[in-house]
């Protein structure tokens, strides 16, 4: 994965093909060429069919993006999650990432994350603080409508770390700020 990523949490089981038809009817409104691979990924890359004033953002240019792809995330829910910050655990999970690296990937990333996020009722998994360690970072964020929760989780090397989970609220705010990223 050269860009970013988000994963996208459900707290509703559903077939994995269920998940992928509906994604690729959405996704149909503004890709061309959409590719499934043999083991279920969705890929494709967005035409001009979505623009920047639907982004908010003037100067957006899909053409400068490259592919975006979704596929099933067999670690949702992982044993060594601690998802005592939510209301409920999840149980099925999805990532979604961008094939390069960049704003524009990243803004594109992050409103299909959004879409996504609403349509299926999940939350976003920022794969990570999204202001890391900046002192300003959480009153910053907690000043965003929507929910965002930091939930814990070990890394394969036994450490303890935490991630940045939201909701599609807090991910439109987010996406509108003048400090917007992803986690790349």
């Amino acid at each position: 994965m050269a860009g970013a990523a988000v994963g996208l949490w459900r707290f509703e089981r559903h077939d994995p093909q269920v998940v992928r038809a509906d994604a690729v009817s959405w996704l149909r409104r503004y890709c061309e060429p959409i590719e499934i691979s043999a083991e279920g990924d969705v890929s494709c890359w967005i035409d001009g069919a979505l623009t920047g004033a639907e982004l908010g953002e003037p100067h957006f240019d899909a053409a400068a993006t490259g592919r975006i792809t979704l596929s099933a995330d067999d670690d949702v829910p992982a044993s060594d999650d601690d998802y005592s910050p939510l209301a409920r655990s999840p149980v099925q999970g999805s990532v979604l990432w961008a094939g390069s690296a960049g704003r524009a990937n990243q803004l594109l990333l992050g409103h299909v994350a959004r879409a996504l996020a609403q349509r299926w009722d999940a939350l976003v998994d920022f794969d990570g603080l999204l202001l890391g360690r900046d002192p300003h970072g959480p009153p910053l964020l907690r000043s965003l409508p929507g929910a965002l929760y930091e939930v814990p989780y070990a890394t394969d090397d036994g450490q303890r770390l935490r991630r940045h989970v939201g909701d599609s609220e807090f991910l439109a705010a987010w996406l509108r700020h003048p400090r917007f990223h992803l986690v790349e």
